[in-house]
C-alpha cells in the first residue's frame, strides 16, 4: 500500500486538490461546490479544479461566479469533453499531496473530506471512499420509482458502496474517492478511451496491481440521479454497452455480477428458457418491490416496480450484448492501442504506458 505522502509541504502548495469534471451541470454544480466549502475543516489549504468540457448551458458562468467569492476554485478547459479527460486535466494541474475525484452530480456530507483523509491515512488504501445515497430533485411518482431502483440491491444498488448498510473494508470500487498523489504515478490515470465506466476500470487496475480500494460507510455522498424512467433506461443501456467495450480492452475489469443482466437478456430470447427466466425474475422482483414499497411507505410502487426492474435489467443486459456484438465485428469505438498516461513526479516529465 502506498500510504500517506511523506516529506514537508511547500509553503505555497495546497495539501489537497479537489478535481471535478463538468459538462452541462448548471442544475448541480453550485450545490456540489457549496458542499465543499460548507464541509468540516479537513486541511490547512486546498484547491478546487473544475475541468469543464465546453458546456453549452450556464455551467461555466455559475462556476466563474462562485469562484469570485472563493479564490480556491479554478476553472480549467477540458478539450476532450468527457469525464476521464476532465479528471486527467485536473490531476495534471493538481498541486496537492491528496487528490479527490468528485462528480458534479453529487453533494458531499460535511464530514466527507475529513473522514476520507482519516480513512486513507488509517488504512493506507490507494483509494478511500464511502457510501453513495441515491437521491432525486423531485418527489413525484416517477422520481420515487427511480429512487427505489437506485437504492434496491435488486435494482442498481448491488455494489457495496450503494447499499443501505454496507460493512467497512476493502471494496471493488469507489465512485468518489480520495487518492494519494502517488497512486496516479504508480498505477496511471484514467483511461481516456472509456467515455463511461472509467472509474470502475481504474479501481480494478489498482486492485489488480496490488493496491487497495477501501469503503467506509460513515463517509456519505448524495448522488442526484435521473427523475424519469425514460431518461434512466437509455443511460443503463449505454452503461451496459460500455461494459463490453471496457472488458475487451481491460480484461481485469470483468466481473460476473455485471454480466448477469446480459445472460438474463439473452435467456429471454431462447425458446422455452425465456418464460422460465422471466418467471424467476418477476418472482424476485415482486419480493424486492415489496421491500421498497414498505421502505418508501408508498403502495403505488408495489405493482409498478416489477415491470420497471424488468425494463432496467433488460436494458442494461441488451446494451452489454450490443456492445459485445460491436467488439466481435470490430465496431467498438475503443479500438485504439492502450496508452494510459502516468502522472509525472513533480520534477520529471509526463510518461505514457509503453514508454516507461
Amino acid at each position: 500500500m502506498i500510504g500517506g505522502p511523506a516529506g514537508p509541504r511547500e509553503p505555497d502548495r495546497p495539501d489537497v486538490s479537489i478535481v471535478i469534471a463538468t459538462f452541462n451541470e448548471e442544475a448541480h454544480v453550485e450545490g456540489c461546490l457549496r458542499s465543499i466549502f460548507e464541509a468540516e475543516p479537513f486541511t490547512d489549504s486546498f484547491e478546487v479544479l473544475v475541468a469543464d468540457g465546453g458546456s453549452t448551458d450556464r455551467t461555466r458562468e455559475r462556476i466563474a461566479a462562485f469562484a469570485m467569492d472563493h479564490p480556491e476554485v479554478r476553472l480549467l478547459d477540458n478539450p476532450g469533453r468527457y469525464a476521464p479527460h476532465g479528471f486527467n486535466t485536473g490531476i495534471r494541474a493538481a498541486r496537492g499531496d491528496w487528490i479527490f475525484i468528485l462528480g458534479a452530480h453529487s453533494s458531499y456530507d460535511r464530514s466527507y473530506f475529513r473522514l476520507c483523509l482519516e480513512t486513507a491515512r488509517r488504512t493506507g488504501a490507494e483509494n478511500a471512499g464511502g457510501r453513495v445515497e441515491f437521491r432525486t430533485r423531485s418527489d413525484g411518482l416517477q422520481a420515487r420509482i427511480t429512487r427505489a431502483v437506485g437504492t434496491s440491491p435488486f435494482g442498481i444498488a448491488s455494489s457495496p458502496h450503494r447499499r443501505q448498510a454496507p460493512p467497512e473494508g476493502p471494496a471493488s470500487t469507489s465512485s468518489f474517492g480520495c487518492f494519494p498523489r502517488a497512486v496516479f504515478e504508480r498505477f496511471g490515470m484514467y483511461d481516456e478511451r472509456l467515455v463511461l465506466n472509467q472509474d470502475w476500470e481504474l479501481n480494478q487496475r489498482i486492485i489488480a496491481g496490488g493496491g487497495t480500494v477501501w469503503m467506509n460507510p460513515a463517509i456519505r455522498i448524495s448522488y442526484f440521479g435521473r427523475d424519469e424512467i425514460g431518461r434512466m433506461l437509455p443511460h443503463l443501456w449505454r452503461t451496459g454497452r460500455w461494459n463490453a467495450y471496457m472488458w475487451a480492452i481491460a480484461p481485469h475489469s470483468f466481473t460476473i455480477r455485471h454480466a448477469i443482466p446480459a445472460a438474463f437478456a439473452a435467456a429471454l430470447a431462447v425458446p422455452g428458457m425465456g418464460l422460465l427466466a422471466l418467471a424467476s425474475h418477476q418472482a424476485a422482483a415482486v419480493a424486492a418491490a415489496a421491500i421498497e414499497a414498505a421502505r418508501a411507505r408508498d403502495l403505488r410502487l408495489l405493482p409498478l416496480l416489477p415491470v420497471v426492474f424488468l425494463a432496467v435489467h433488460a436494458s442494461y443486459g441488451a446494451g452489454t450484448i450490443a456492445g459485445a456484438w460491436d467488439v466481435l465485428r470490430r465496431r467498438s469505438p475503443v479500438q485504439k492501442p492502450r496508452r494510459i498516461e502516468f502522472l509525472a513526479p513533480r520534477t520529471a516529465a509526463p510518461v505514457a504506458e509503453g514508454r516507461r
